[in-house]
């Protein structure tokens, strides 16, 4: 089963910026773990333009301070 009970939805958007691919992660949404291993699923917001290609990610939370720890900003 997973460690974190709290996840959290990102929307993958991958843009072209000056010949270079950039990569952007946009939280949408939250999920829980339920007893059975199952999530359920908050979608809180949709990107625009939503196509067979649009990419969606599901990341256990991490507190603020653990993702500075790790190098994360935000």
């Amino acid at each position: 089963m997973a460690e974190s009970k709290l996840w959290v939805l990102y929307h993958i958007k991958k843009e072209n910026r000056n010949g270079e691919e950039k990569t952007y992660f946009n939280r949408v949404g939250r999920g829980f773990v339920n007893k059975n291993g199952s999530f359920n699923v908050w979608i809180e917001s949709l990107p625009t333009g939503l196509t067979e290609e649009t990419t969606f990610n599901l990341q256990p939370y991490k507190p603020k301070e653990k993702k500075e720890a790790e190098g994360f900003a935000e």
